[in-house]
């Protein structure tokens, strides 16, 4: 019992967190971190209202990056955007800034694995699907 008690501290350490380091959101929203909170605040603002007439038009974003891997969350957004280039490169932007920031200062995370919800458009606005909506 001792031995199965030590392997499993061993073993989930690595996805503890340091004393003071910043914890990453739990349930899909966003973190502030320094300069990767402002290249957050352009992505929310180039989003947008990600107006839609169908949930065809509906795209998940990955934003930021989780020190254990994946993104800090996700956000809906319109396929029709008028500057889907710029969108996309802050994104990837967003990302390599939370992982320098997180080789920065050490920072762990749960290592719990954020799935891509999915996005569908409900009163003519892209949302982050949930289950009811997207069956």
């Amino acid at each position: 019992m001792n031995k199965i008690l030590l392997l499993l501290l061993v073993t989930c350490s690595a996805c503890k967190s340091q004393a003071g380091a910043p914890q990453p959101p739990q349930t899909g929203a966003p973190a502030s971190h320094g300069d990767s909170a402002a290249t957050v605040a352009e992505i929310r603002r180039l989003v947008g209202a990600a107006s839609c007439s169908s949930s065809t038009q509906c795209r998940t974003l990955p934003v930021g990056a989780r020190p254990c891997g994946g993104p800090d969350f996700y956000l809906a957004w319109s396929s029709p955007h008028p500057d889907e280039a710029s969108l996309l490169a802050l994104a990837e932007h967003s990302r390599s800034q939370r992982k320098a920031e997180a080789s920065r200062t050490g920072e762990l995370s749960t290592c719990q694995h954020i799935p891509d919800p999915g996005a569908v458009c409900v009163a003519g606005a892209c949302r982050l699907a949930t289950p009811a909506s997207a069956s």
